[in-house]
């Protein structure tokens, strides 16, 4: 079963299309992107900025999801060289913690926003230590599971490696 659901979590992660339409409503500990869709914003951006923006968020819905450390970027409030969360400080934190909530807290503290949270019957919250999401940890919320993913270059083909199961 845990299998199937890390199965579930990395197609909905990875397949555009997948669920057309539907959007994540369950907030979750990480649900940034949420405050990134106020109207607001969009006045103190340039037409490039808003057009970047509108392009991400529309792929976003295709994975239903927010590419929120990209949109955080082309807003100006995380820089590119920016503190990111790593495979050796996300070992490190899981080590000191057995609680999920305090995991998460922590990741939040190494990297300020996730690069992608989203999901459609699970949430998900991805950080990615490529910059492209190749390799990635993956964080199934209502699991209370973490998981370090590793995909080839064209992402036909995937490992995993439990790092955090609360079970």
């Amino acid at each position: 079963m845990k299998t199937m659901v890390v199965l579930f979590a990395v197609i909905i992660s990875l397949v555009p299309m997948l669920f057309p339409g539907c959007r994540q409503t369950e907030e979750s500990v990480l649900d940034k992107g949420r405050e990134s869709e106020e109207f607001d914003e969009y006045s103190s951006m340039s037409d490039y900025q808003r057009n970047q923006i509108e392009k991400l968020r529309e792929q976003g819905r295709s994975l239903v999801g927010n590419f929120i450390w990209q949109e955080k970027i082309i807003m100006g409030e995380v820089q590119n060289d920016s503190p990111r969360l790593d495979i050796t400080i996300a070992k490190k934190i899981i080590s000191g913690n057995r609680e999920f909530s305090n995991i998460l807290e922590e990741f939040e503290k190494a990297q300020k926003y996730p690069d992608f949270v989203g999901g459609s019957g699970v949430s998900i919250i991805e950080y990615w230590l490529d910059g492209n999401g190749g390799e990635k940890i993956l964080i199934i919320v209502e699991q209370e599971q973490i998981y370090f993913v590793s995909s080839n270059d064209d992402k036909s083909s995937q490992n995993y490696e439990v790092m955090f199961d609360k079970k």
